[in-house]
Order: structure tokens, then C-alpha cells, then sequence
């Protein structure tokens, strides 16, 4: 019995590790530029995320870069920079941006990062 009770703890105390191990890896493999790029029938579009780290703490500075070139040649073309700052949500794997209350999804396997039916790519 006292050896199932120290199996059990060790057991908890192992994966408990891995899932403060695995919240660490993924905090460190989310700094970077991100880029998004789509056409439609009015514009082409190109989104671009840079996530910088704050500190030690769970905050990050995010910077997303909006540009459009309309199709249509009388229209001038869109710039749109915006800085939010977020917080890393352990329980959700993911960035909450305070000012707006957007969710970033992060997928370090894909080096990937979806802002809603966006995915941007991690280019560094």
C-alpha cells in the first residue's frame, strides 16, 4: 500500500513537472514574426504579428501590421498598425490581449499562430 501511495505521488509529481516544463517551451517558442497573406476579388492583403516578450513574467508586446493594395487602382492603399499587450493563458495554451480580448492560438508543431480563421505563419 505505502509503495502504490509513492508510485501515485511520483506519478503526479512527473506529469505535473511536464506540464510546467511543457507551458515553459511553448512561452519561449512564441516570440517572432508572423505573416499572413490571402487575395480576394477586392484586395490583396498582408497581416503581420510581431510578438516580443515582456519579461520573466507571463506579458507579451504584440504588434500586427495590416497592408491592403486594392485591386481597384482608384482606391489609395490600406496601412493599419495596432499594439496590444497579452498575457499567456496556461489553462487555454494561448495569448489574451487585454485591450481587445482576442485569443492568439499558438501550434509550435506547426509554427503556427491563429487569430480566429487566420493562421499566420512563424517566419523567424
Amino acid at each position: 500500500m505505502k509503495n502504490v501511495c509513492l508510485l501515485i505521488l511520483s506519478m503526479g509529481l512527473i506529469f505535473g513537472g511536464c506540464k510546467e516544463y511543457s507551458n515553459k517551451k511553448m512561452k519561449s517558442f512564441i516570440p517572432g514574426t508572423y505573416i499572413a497573406k490571402w487575395n480576394d476579388e477586392f484586395a490583396n492583403t498582408c497581416d503581420t504579428i510581431i510578438i516580443e516578450s515582456q519579461s520573466e513574467n507571463k506579458d507579451f508586446q504584440i504588434t500586427q501590421i495590416m497592408r491592403s493594395q486594392f485591386l481597384n487602382k482608384s482606391k489609395m492603399p490600406l496601412h493599419k498598425i495596432h499594439h496590444w499587450t497579452a498575457s499567456f493563458d496556461e489553462v487555454n495554451k494561448c495569448l489574451l490581449i487585454t485591450n481587445n480580448g482576442r485569443m492568439l492560438f499558438y501550434y509550435p508543431e506547426k509554427n503556427e499562430l491563429k487569430s480566429g480563421t487566420i493562421i499566420f505563419k512563424k517566419t523567424k
